[in-house]
């Protein structure tokens, strides 16, 4: 997993890191909300952990700020007190009389055993075991923690809730998930963690729409073809999130310093088009990410006015309604049409991506050496899915 992350995206993150933790002033807290969804109610449980294991190690994503709800504390949290923080936040909604799919959120993987001991899992389980109004729970992890003694004991323990295990692949293209998100894990990780998963429970696919460095309209092109591979998975679900800005992260820097623009909501709707088109039943697909927690400072967006139908409409969509997203229009169209003419005529990524990287490497001042390892950029031929990085 070591040569599936960049270098030079792990040291900019490490900067924010340090930052973090000398402005961090707020303790972690377990956060609950019960949404209602066009799919029922889904309550969603934040747990405190000392946060995703893979920050502590390489920095951690270009885009995720979950980390700062923990407070940055390294050390693993006391499995007593989570397990207890668990019960406090599940037994708000006991009274509650419909069922509800639950959602169990950490600061990184739900089976990390440095984010969340052996024997709180175990408690944490149980009591999702004994709630009577939950049908249906998801646990997210990075894929090098699926194995078949936890989703085995999982199972056992849950006592024919549905299960779901929901894996952030942000991209099935291996160029843009190491070099665009530092991601720091291969497509053939992913692809061994995911055929664990089938059979014993539902996979979820998280893909990201537009991350850093990839013109509109390659975000378009990179998620649509990242959707298509996840189809390949037998009844997965895969939930495409548009990027959102979250604080001490890369991606904060280059939106603040104006070089990154946050995707338009017309890409998602082109994105949404082209995936509607797939007749495949027994998959599904989902947008999401307008509601996250923490709280982002920017979102996807047009031009302002449009927005909150734009929203309404992609929450909607689905591969079963792929007419959600018929019928949208705005005048800001035509600046999107042009965003995407201009994007047909940008230098390849790998180029674009270089420049970055060398600028990056100036303003933080990251030492000759990091600089000599700037690799030549080239999108291996055989990566998952088979379309050139820069297309």
């Amino acid at each position: 997993m070591e040569s599936s992350h960049s270098s030079i995206l792990s040291a900019v993150a490490d900067r924010f890191r340090v930052e973090m933790t000398h402005h961090q002033t707020r303790k972690p807290q377990t956060v609950s909300v019960l949404e209602s969804t066009p799919e029922g109610n889904k309550l969603k449980i934040v747990l405190p952990t000392r946060g995703c294991s893979w920050v502590y190690k390489s920095g951690g994503c270009s885009m995720c700020g979950f980390i700062a709800l923990s407070g940055y504390p390294r050390e693993p949290v006391d499995s007593g007190l989570l397990a207890g923080r668990f019960r406090t936040e599940l037994s708000k909604y006991r009274d509650i009389r419909d069922a509800f799919s639950l959602c169990v959120f950490t600061n990184g993987s739900f089976l990390d055993e440095n984010e969340i001991a052996p024997d709180a899992r175990l408690d944490i389980l149980r009591q999702i075991a004994a709630c009577r109004q939950v049908a249906e729970v998801r646990f997210e992890t990075r894929p090098e923690y699926v194995t078949e003694d936890v989703l085995e004991e999982i199972s056992d323990v849950l006592q024919g809730k549905r299960l779901q295990i929901a894996i952030g692949l942000e991209t099935a293209n291996d160029f843009v998930r190491r070099f665009c998100i530092n991601k720091g894990f291969s497509y053939d990780d992913f692809d061994r963690a995911a055929r664990l998963v089938i059979g014993r429970g539902q996979l979820v696919v998280y893909l990201v729409v537009k991350p850093l460095f990839l013109n509109e309209l390659e975000a378009i092109g990179d998620v649509v073809e990242s959707a298509r591979a996840v189809m390949e998975f037998e009844g997965s679900v895969a939930v495409l999130s548009p990027v959102n800005i979250q604080p001490y992260t890369v991606q904060q820097y280059l939106w603040r310093t104006r070089r990154y623009r946050l995707p338009w909501l017309w890409s998602l709707v082109e994105i949404a088009r082209q995936i509607g088109q797939t007749d495949s039943p027994s998959h599904q697909v989902r947008i999401s990410g307008f509601n996250s927690i923490p709280g982002p400072q920017g979102l996807a967006h047009n031009c302002g006015r449009c927005d909150r139908q734009m929203i309404d409409a992609l929450l909607r969509f689905g591969v079963d309604d792929a007419k959600a997203v018929a019928g949208l229009d705005c005048e800001c169209l035509g600046r999107w049409q042009t965003v995407i003419r201009e994007a047909e005529q940008d230098s390849p990524l790998e180029e674009r991506l270089r420049q970055a990287y060398m600028q990056l490497i100036q303003e933080f001042d990251l030492g000759e050496d990091i600089a000599n390892e700037l690799p030549p950029f080239q999108a291996p031929a055989d990566a998952h899915p088979s379309y050139p990085a820069g297309s």
